[in-house]
């Protein structure tokens, strides 16, 4: 019995892996987004807070700004934005203060805040290009291609060496499957930043979309180089390296990758994988359970974590996860050929015969070990009608 489960399962991870940004049924990895922060006054000469600051607020919308920038920097983004919620009360016509608090909320997730920020920066100042590149940035983060496009390109007429508009674009022609401009694009932000990592990044999952792995491996290394932790690089190239049976390598960039981005799913998923070819199942379902954690409804992490666990005999658990992946995902081919083989080990033919039928019928191919032994036990060629 085991056997055959893993033999499915084993193709079913195969299927969900490759390429890893391509096909609904293929979990497409997560594509970290670097957002510009606010525009600096004076790049690297911005003073931080020091540890005899005054206790009382500044009431120099100046002296706030350049509080916020040392907060920014420091990483804290709540102190940034009170100081510049702050410095626009006290001075509410100054467009540099709301672009600058654009920034901080888009760096900080609050995209509708930053893009109303961003609005009020244009109305005061039109030809402001780091707004419209924020702008633009907090679009594409909600999927709103259409002003994405119209902002980021305004950014590059206003300022054509800016480098994150560039990569926006690259990421906004990805998302549309026009690949040849995206490439384009990331060419041009790679010539204006050449150790920019989320344009080398990008252009990996590019040439991967494109069939190039080796090419991808290139702009993956590249990445990988300017900031070893880069999570979207790291979870790319250890794919490429499972597809070649580089485990261990792939492991590690799996690792990496986590360390990068401890909320992102896509690497514990992957690492599930890699133990499972292995056989190491104790870690490989300890990461399918991290993953579907962090995205309960995922139906091809479940499906994985069902896998797992029928190759321990945990087979209730596993005929529970089949079963859930069913119902969030009711032509999930796999889920059927698998839940077949629980059920004629629980001597269900009829049940089993029926997930054969739509396992058939969704194109997947049943185990032959199970119809053979569905075969001697009902006497039956095939699933009735």
């Amino acid at each position: 019995m085991t056997r055959e489960i893993l033999a499915l399962a084993a193709a079913a991870v195969a299927l969900l892996l490759f390429p890893p940004f391509a096909c609904e049924d293929k979990p497409a990895p997560k594509v970290h987004l670097e957002m510009e922060p606010m525009e600096r006054p004076d790049a690297g000469t911005a003073p931080r807070a020091q540890e005899d600051e005054p206790k009382d607020e500044p009431t120099d919308p100046k002296e706030l700004q350049r509080r916020a920038l040392a907060s920014f920097e420091a990483g804290d983004l709540d102190a940034a934005i009170r100081d510049l919620d702050l410095a626009v009360r006290l001075n509410p016509k100054d467009a540099i203060v709301y672009r600058y608090r654009c920034g901080a909320r888009l760096n900080k997730g609050e995209f509708d805040a930053a893009i109303a920020d961003c609005d009020r920066a244009l109305q005061l100042e039109p030809k402001i290009a780091i707004a419209h590149l924020n702008r633009g940035l907090a679009h594409l983060s909600k999927g709103a291609l259409d002003p994405a496009t119209d902002d980021l390109v305004e950014a590059i007429r206003l300022n054509p060496e800016l480098a994150l508009a560039h990569r926006g674009l690259c990421q906004v022609f990805a998302k549309r499957g026009a690949y040849a401009d995206a490439m384009k694009s990331c060419d041009r932000a790679l010539e204006l930043n050449p150790k920019g990592a989320m344009a080398h990044s990008l252009a990996g999952i590019l040439h991967q979309r494109m069939g190039d792995a080796a090419a991808a491996l290139v702009h993956y290394n590249l990445a990988i180089q300017a900031e070893p932790n880069h999570a979207g690089a790291r979870n790319n190239r250890g794919n490429i390296r499972m597809q070649r049976g580089e485990l261990k390598a792939a492991i590690e960039d799996f690792n990496a990758a986590i360390r990068g981005d401890r909320d992102s799913s896509e690497p514990y998923a992957n690492l599930c994988t890699a133990y499972f070819r292995l056989r190491d199942l104790d870690r490989a379902l300890e990461n399918c359970e991290i993953a579907v954690e962090l995205q309960p409804d995922n139906p091809e992490y479940i499906f994985k974590r069902g896998g797992v666990r029928a190759e321990q005999a945990q087979f209730a658990a596993a005929m529970e996860d089949f079963n859930r992946v069913i119902e969030l995902k009711p032509k999930h081919a796999l889920a059927y050929c698998n839940r077949a083989i629980l059920f004629s080990f629980k001597q269900d033919y009829r049940a089993a015969w029926q997930d054969v039928g739509q396992c058939q019928a969704l194109g997947a191919k049943p185990d032959p070990g199970l119809l053979k032994r569905l075969r001697k036990a009902t006497g039956r060629a095939r699933p009735p009608r």
